[in-house]
Parts: C-alpha cells; sequence; structure tokens
C-alpha cells in the first residue's frame, strides 16, 4: 500500500518516453547556473575526482 509520498516508475528501455515540444523547450531553457551545487564535496583526495572507467581514464587530473 502507497503511503501517497513515494512514487514509484519503471522504464522501459525498448519504449523510451519523448519530450514534448514544451518540455524540450522548458529544458533548452535551463542554465548551469540555476543548479545548486551547495551540498557536492570538495574535490576526493589530494587528486581531485577521478573515475577509471570515463573515457579519459588514462589521463589523472593536475595536481
Amino acid at each position: 500500500m502507497s503511503d501517497g509520498k513515494t512514487v514509484r516508475y519503471t522504464l522501459d528501455p525498448d519504449k523510451p518516453v519523448s519530450l514534448s515540444a514544451e518540455a524540450k523547450a522548458r529544458l533548452a531553457a535551463k542554465r548551469d547556473s540555476g543548479i545548486d551545487t551547495s551540498d557536492l564535496p570538495d574535490l576526493a583526495g589530494e587528486d581531485g575526482w577521478y573515475c577509471p572507467g570515463s573515457r579519459d581514464a588514462g589521463k589523472r587530473p593536475a595536481r
């Protein structure tokens, strides 16, 4: 039974949801400056963030 607060939705990769023209326009109008990053941690460790699986996996951040 739902308590009215949790919404569950299962995406079907074979039937992707398409955005309406209005939703695409709203998304295009958003700017990065509107993203609140105040809860993100500082760079991890002395080397900063590093993702071994990224396309730049061979490149480590500069110290």
